[in-house]
């Protein structure tokens, strides 16, 4: 635990420090951190360069400010904690995952081909900006607490809902253009960014044309640019 108080500013007499020669400039500044063990105290330097001539060697001159911090073991004081968990984002969307695949605290259902998905209206929202509008705004879908997507397939939501929850998507190749469509539909642009990055890759002579209808209708540029280059290559 850190204990800090106002720090006192200490001006030393300006060092001199020589350097090749270089434009005229201002540096920034230096920041220096020192723990003493043994005294525990925080000492923290900070340099800041004044003037710079242009004189061989040059010239610097710096003025150095001295910052003392509290003493460590004093406990009379406590400086704010600050934690970064580097993975709770994922432990916290790994728990909605596994809510969602017990239909444990789901408020909202998402129905394709008939068939009824349990989600929460949180994760929805902050994954798509389609679901956003349908739960933002008062819609008869809100009120329901259900949305019937047409022309979604339910296999192509279930591998939108698990990238979404996870951020994770394993698509096989066959699956590749339906959901791209689901993708479009619920415009989430980063499926459509990987889809289109791995089909470009898979492009072939044969299947060309059919992918370049599909980069036509969903505004994939980059693929549609690649499956040009294969149509004239080929012919």
């Amino acid at each position: 635990t850190l204990h800090f108080f106002s720090p006192h500013a200490i001006s030393l007499k300006s060092r001199r420090f020589f350097f090749r020669p270089e434009r005229e400039r201002r540096r920034r500044p230096l920041y220096i951190y020192i723990l003493y063990r043994r005294t525990r105290y925080i000492f923290f330097f900070r340099v800041d360069e004044r003037r710079v001539s242009l004189s061989s060697p040059t010239t610097v001159d710096f003025k150095i400010f001295f910052h003392v911090f509290f003493r460590m073991g004093d406990k009379s004081r406590h400086a704010a904690l600050s934690i970064d968990h580097l993975t709770h984002n994922a432990d916290l969307c790994q728990k909605f995952y596994v809510n969602r695949q017990n239909a444990e605290f789901t408020d909202f259902a998402v129905v394709a081909e008939g068939a009824s998905l349990p989600c929460h209206r949180m994760v929805l929202a902050a994954g798509s900006p389609y679901f956003e509008a349908v739960l933002s705004n008062d819609m008869i879908e809100r009120r329901r607490g259900t949305v019937v997507l047409e022309g979604v397939t339910l296999r192509s939501m279930r591998f939108v809902l698990d990238y979404m929850y996870t951020g994770r998507l394993t698509v096989e190749y066959v699956h590749i253009a339906e959901v791209i469509h689901a993708a479009d539909y619920l415009q989430i642009p980063a499926i459509k960014h990987w889809c289109e990055r791995y089909v470009a890759d898979a492009l072939t002579p044969n299947n060309c044309l059919g992918w370049l209808r599909v980069g036509a209708s969903y505004n994939l540029e980059f693929l549609v640019e690649r499956a040009r280059e294969m149509i004239r290559e080929s012919t």
